[in-house]
C-alpha cells in the first residue's frame, strides 16, 4: 500500500483497492481511481521494483463531475529479493 501512495501521482486518489492471488504465488493488485492524467499510470508502476506487468484493464474515462479521468489498473507484485543472498 506504501508504495502504491508513492508511485501514484499527487492528484490521483483510489477509490477501490484490491489484493488478489490468482496462482499460487502469483499476486496481483487491482485499482480503480481518478487521475488528472492515467494513461501514464502502468509506465509509473512498472519503473518500481515492487510491481510489474501493469497495465489499465479498461477504458480511461473523463469524470466531468471529478474533473479527472477514472481509471482500472492491474499489476503483478514481485518477490523482494533477500539482501545479501539469503
Amino acid at each position: 500500500m506504501e508504495e502504491t501512495a508513492c508511485i501514484l501521482p499527487d492528484d490521483a486518489f483510489l477509490t477501490d483497492f484490491r489484493l488478489s492471488e490468482p496462482t499460487p504465488n502469483g499476486r496481483t493488485i487491482d485499482l480503480v481511481g481518478f487521475a488528472s492524467s492515467a494513461v501514464g499510470l502502468p509506465a509509473r508502476f512498472n519503473r518500481s521494483p515492487l510491481f510489474s506487468d501493469a497495465e489499465l484493464t479498461a477504458p480511461i474515462t473523463p469524470d466531468p463531475h471529478e474533473k479527472r479521468e477514472g481509471f482500472s489498473l492491474q499489476a503483478k507484485l514481485e518477490k523482494r529479493k533477500q539482501e545479501g543472498g539469503k
